[in-house]
């Protein structure tokens, strides 16, 4: 019977070990590396001897004292562990419990991490080598690493995944055909089918072309529409009450310039009340601090998702304009940083995050669509993006842009669907009023 100092004497690095090395149970070992890695641990000798286990079992060799001698010994690291004398001291575990002691090795090599993550932290805000946000940028990039480290994902059984399946699949046909949220143009949702929870959609055009309004008018139509669901701006160019303005006279479909100058006819003032009363009440959260870094963004989404769990989408305008605090190797690494963390977060709050990009200088000087090496920064951002649409006008000259300004045929081009077919859908433009409209009869 093991007494209580026995107990008392034995932590759960050795427990664990002790019973992998006395079992050599493929099930058991397999279990544990599911839950624990040798980074958790804290003694260097159970670490070490752990590590040769996984190295045995992943072989296919068998566990046992003499194997794991042998595999220490081979990698000279016999001695650093403790001899023999230590392999023999771990014979006979008193409770063996693989999962309670892979877990308990698993939430203290954590907090051992938080205790260090937490001192790293001290020492940089002694240095005063980094001004305020950039301090708190790192901070943030140190302890979400920590995060990352310690998710574990499970495997789903296939019966799970199956009534999901059919739940989307049912989803869809009360939808007419869409997989994920609609963006309020028919066209477009034909090819896209839906956007969907977790993905990171990017919107790219020349300057003037009209992304913001398109991006702001599939806002518009989940906030103000039948479900009335909830909607995240980050408004990095334009103030919020710029964006508002020009939202109102979309919806109101009263030329911008004439509100802009106060020159509005009774017709006007009704139509604008109305639009500006509709936008009142929507869920729309805007954000135009401008100066929002990755880590920035991801608190003030998680917030957001808090407090309002149905959140639609969230909209970034645009992925250019998003910096990291502090010092970076490149600007081509910063980029990357930023799409992966925007491809994360989507993944994390299960909603599709639509990204405004620019697009380079070259995409000038040749006609015809706009294409995927366009994308300023292009390699990480297309890398990342689980969809990627052109918004694409034929270049128009002076006296042409006024009358387009009336009424103008756009083609949006998806030049990547990771889930889907490469498609195109013809929209109309009202330069007016910067407000799409679909060519289908059907407008949402």
């Amino acid at each position: 019977m093991t007494t209580q100092s026995e107990l008392q004497s034995w932590n759960p690095e050795h427990a664990l070990v002790a019973t992998l090395l006395l079992d050599g149970d493929t099930a058991a070992i397999s279990l544990a590396s599911e839950e624990v890695s040798p980074a958790d641990f804290k003694e260097e000798r159970f670490a070490l001897t752990y590590e040769a286990i996984l190295a045995l079992d992943a072989a296919g060799r068998r566990v046992d004292l003499v194997t794991v001698a042998e595999t220490l010994k081979a990698q000279g690291l016999l001695s650093t562990v403790g001899g023999p004398a230590f392999l023999a001291s771990l014979e006979n575990p008193p409770f063996p419990n693989v999962l309670e002691h892979s877990r308990l090795i698993r939430e203290k090599g954590a907090r051992r991490q938080l205790r260090q993550v937490s001192l790293e932290v001290a020492e940089l805000s002694k240095a005063d080598a980094l001004e305020l946000p950039a301090l708190l940028e790192e901070a943030g990039r140190k302890f979400n690493e920590v995060l990352l480290q310690r998710q574990r994902v499970a495997f789903k059984p296939m019966s799970t995944l199956v009534e999901e399946t059919l739940s989307m699949l049912d989803a869809m046909k009360r939808d007419g055909g869409l997989m994920g949220l609609g963006t309020g143009f028919p066209d477009v949702d034909r090819v896209l089918a839906g956007m969907q929870g977790g993905e990171l959609i990017v919107l790219a055009a020349r300057p003037g072309v009209g992304k913001t309004s398109f991006a702001m008018q599939i806002a518009e139509h989940h906030a103000c529409g039948e479900k009335r669901l909830p909607v995240a701006v980050f408004s990095l160019e334009m103030p919020s009450t710029q964006l508002v303005l020009r939202m109102a006279a979309a919806k109101a479909r009263v030329p911008l310039e004439r509100i802009r100058r106060g020159r509005l006819s009774p017709v006007d003032e009704e139509r604008l009340s109305e639009a500006m009363q509709s936008l009142y009440e929507a869920p729309i959260h805007i954000d135009d601090s401008g100066d929002v870094s990755p880590f920035d963004l991801r608190a003030k989404a998680r917030r957001l998702k808090q407090q309002h769990p149905a959140l639609a989408c969230i909209i970034i305008d645009y992925l250019q304009l998003m910096k990291i605090r502090g010092r970076v190797e490149s600007r081509q690494v910063e980029v990357s940083e930023i799409s992966r963390s925007l491809k994360q977060l989507a993944k994390e709050l299960g909603v599709p995050i639509i990204a405004l990009s620019q697009l380079n200088r070259r995409v000038e000087e040749r006609k015809g669509p706009p294409m995927l090496s366009d994308l300023r920064e292009s390699g990480a951002i297309e890398q990342d993006a689980d969809v990627v649409m052109f918004l694409h006008r034929e270049q128009v000259d002076d006296e042409e842009r006024a009358a387009a300004d009336e009424l103008t045929s756009v083609e949006l081009h998806v030049a990547k669907q990771r889930n889907g077919p490469m498609g195109e859908a013809t929209l109309l433009f009202h330069g007016a009023f910067t407000r799409f409209e679909s060519k289908s009869p059907r407008n949402h």
